[in-house]
């Protein structure tokens, strides 16, 4: 699999493989064993994961948050088959235009966006809902924000 993710991600030994285990997204070493997004012994360079990714066994590629690297996950705001983003999200995503480095990424369910960023700043967690918004795609609408102990599952798709 050819993924294209920017090099000042694919530098960094914080990458990990993905599958979906029990309807749930599961961080896997390159071993096929589970991976844990606060251990940095079950990660490995870009590479590997690159070499190793069998879809018949993986799902796609997964990175790390934290030592710097923080992620926002906006839930629920793409329309899979125009690319539409709704317009809560887009104001997300003009309050990220000017950070860099900066990679804004589809998610998996092709329903959501990926944002990971580097930043100097520590700071708490939130997993919000969003019932304000219509859930059309699916998954419900929801912001999710964290600066470690989470790993993001990528696919190297713009939006």
């Amino acid at each position: 699999m050819k993924w294209t993710f920017p090099e000042w991600l694919t530098a960094e030994r914080r990458w990990m493989l993905w599958a979906l285990r029990d309807g749930r997204k599961t961080p896997l070493q390159i071993s096929g064993s589970n991976a844990s997004s606060t251990n940095e012994k079950t990660w490995s360079d870009y590479s590997t994961i690159q070499q190793t990714f069998s879809p018949r066994r993986h799902a796609g590629a997964a990175f790390a948050l934290g030592a710097g690297f923080a992620g926002l996950d906006l839930d629920g705001c793409r329309n899979p088959d125009t690319g539409t983003i709704d317009s809560w999200a887009s104001e997300y995503l003009r309050m990220f235009e000017g950070v860099t480095p900066l990679l804004v990424d589809v998610s998996p369910s092709n329903t959501g966006l990926k944002l990971v960023f580097k930043t100097d700043r520590s700071f708490k967690g939130i997993n919000r809902k969003l019932p304000q918004h219509p859930d059309r795609y699916g998954k419900p609408p929801g912001v999710e924000l964290y600066c470690g102990g989470r790993f993001f599952c990528l696919t190297g798709v713009s939006p």
